[in-house]
């Protein structure tokens, strides 16, 4: 399942470009959105590979507006799968149309989306929810090692 929903992915474009969608002329259709939305999944996750153990698993979170809960990706995911596909979905339209190859309009999504992965990557934002790859292979018991407050003493002439 992709992490982006392609209703939300369709909100994001201009009118003219989701009036277009689906049109016999045009060279980007639902399927084509479905792809991209999977390479952007791609790409999110080759990213967080090396932390997270992909790919990612919906969680239970709670909906205060509709007083119950719901099931979705952790926040920022979805944000970022929706403006990599944007910018994918630019890239397709103006590759046969321009040159170069690259949107501006889809540089500013790429460019927010890439943003937000690397404060994940960092460690800014924790994916809730989430198991890491560095905590399987580690005993429990070491997070929870006590602390000693006894100071290393130099040595003395009596230890050399």
């Amino acid at each position: 399942m992709a992490y982006a929903n392609i209703d939300s992915v369709k909100n994001l474009l201009p009118k003219h470009i989701r009036d277009e969608l689906d049109q016999p002329q045009s060279n980007v259709t639902t399927a084509v959105i479905t792809d991209l939305m999977t390479q952007a999944d791609e790409m999110i996750n080759s990213e967080l590979s090396g932390i997270y153990i992909t790919p990612l698993r919906q969680v239970n979170v709670y909906d205060p507006v509709a007083d119950s809960e719901t099931t979705r990706y952790p926040y920022p995911i979805p944000y970022i799968a929706e403006r990599f596909t944007c910018d994918l979905v630019y890239n397709e339209l103006y590759a046969a149309q321009q040159d170069p190859d690259v949107s501006e309009y889809g540089k500013v999504y790429r460019k927010t989306a890439q943003a937000s992965l690397n404060k994940v990557i960092s460690g800014l934002i924790t994916l809730h929810g989430q198991d890491m790859i560095g905590k399987r292979f580690v005993r429990p018991e070491l997070f929870d090692a006590m602390r000693s407050t006894i100071e290393p003493q130099p040595p003395t002439q009596e230890t050399i």
